[in-house]
């Protein structure tokens, strides 16, 4: 991690901290979900590692798109928490925001958590799947494929998340910021 990101990461935390919300996940079932993906171009990325030719693509068959009055409910510009976060990074030399969505959604089991779409469907420089479930802890999974100079990225992860804290999943040609709020009970 480069040290404007580290910076940018701090100023942030230090800012969801302060404007977190005193609901807990236990006191709600309804969630704000914000996803910020951004590249960092450049750099040893990607000739130091061995990438695959075919890296497959994610299934978006069960896909919900973020709609006003859907399953995935739309939130608006104003509700987003990490604006802050996408200035930063669109003045940083370094990184590029790609795509930053907020939606609401149930705090279903993984089995009937909806599969966010990111992006505008294959062939396009991003694309993929988000998916906030929630157990015992929140999870998350993302399946994202990354389109640069004709060559596709796929990047697929798992974390286990707490709500109102920021959350950093990191490939070595892009990265996901995270946050997942309960509203109220």
């Amino acid at each position: 991690m480069t040290p404007v990101l580290r910076c940018i990461l701090a100023i942030l935390a230090a800012t969801l901290l302060g404007a977190a919300s005193a609901a807990s996940a236990q006191g709600g079932n309804l969630y704000s979900v914000e996803v910020l993906v951004f590249a960092h171009p450049g750099g040893d990325a990607m000739q130091a590692e061995a990438w695959r030719a075919d890296p497959g693509e994610p299934d978006t068959s069960r896909a919900a798109p973020v709609a006003a009055g859907g399953e995935v409910g739309a939130l608006g510009p104003t509700a987003y928490r990490l604006s802050g976060a996408w200035q930063a990074l669109r003045n940083s030399s370094g990184y590029r925001p790609l795509r930053h969505l907020a939606w609401t959604q149930a705090g279903y089991s993984e089995a009937r958590a909806p599969h966010v779409l990111v992006g505008d469907g294959p062939g396009s420089e991003l694309h993929g799947v988000v998916q906030i479930s929630r157990a015992r802890f929140l999870h998350a999974k993302v399946d994202l494929v990354y389109q640069i100079a004709g060559q596709r990225y796929r990047f697929k992860a798992r974390r286990r998340m707490r709500s109102n804290e920021l959350h950093y999943l990191d490939h070595p040609l892009f990265g996901v910021l995270l946050i997942v709020t309960p509203l109220g009970g």
